[in-house]
């Protein structure tokens, strides 16, 4: 499923699934909302140990594999800017239009992404294509530094490798701008 095409039902993207390798029927988690931390993904596994009820989130690559927690599809949910405010409304910046690979490390929150295609904004303009651009931070602060939110959403798909597994996955969301996030090693 490429980006930019309009889904009408859930179980038509990558990273979708019914019931999880424990057999948990797959739900709609609302893990941040509006700045405020509501709920977990969990395995029957986890939930025990906090005791919440399990929401379909052990998944695994085969039936000899021991599921993990982990996403199915993680969206961010879009807002109101369109792409061409917030370029219009940066002064110095980068616009990355999609990138190649990247990690979370769930236990530090770092995170790491490699820009497949990015350009240099500046005085409110897109300018020259850059190469090699990556991002990297500590996952809850960049949420905390978004500035903008877009109001068109998309989707990639992709697979999480947590635990030397591989499962399907897919995450969306808009454009955002998010201030001070380190690229390519510097601030």
């Amino acid at each position: 499923m490429g980006q930019g095409k309009k889904f009408s039902i859930p179980y038509e993207l990558y990273g979708s699934y019914f019931i999880d390798d424990e057999g948990i029927p797959s739900q709609k988690t609302v893990i941040i909302e509006k700045g405020i931390l509501k709920s977990y993904l969990h395995s029957i596994e986890t939930s025990s140990r906090m005791d919440f009820p399990p929401n379909g989130h052990g998944r695994a690559t085969s039936n000899s594999s021991r599921p993990q927690v982990r996403m199915g599809i993680t969206i961010l949910e879009p807002k109101d800017w369109s792409l061409e405010e917030m370029i219009e409304s940066t002064q110095n910046g980068i616009l990355c239009e999609d990138f190649q690979y990247g990690y979370c490390d769930p236990s530090t929150g770092n995170f790491q992404f490699k820009c497949k295609m990015s350009y240099k904004i500046e005085n409110g303009e897109k300018k020259e294509l850059m190469r090699d651009v990556s991002l990297s931070g500590m996952t809850l602060e960049v949420l905390n530094r978004i500035s903008a939110i877009g109001k068109d959403i998309s989707y990639s798909d992709g697979m999480c490798g947590k635990g030397g597994q591989s499962v399907r996955v897919c995450d969306g969301g808009p454009y955002i701008r998010a201030e001070d996030i380190t690229v390519g090693g510097l601030n």
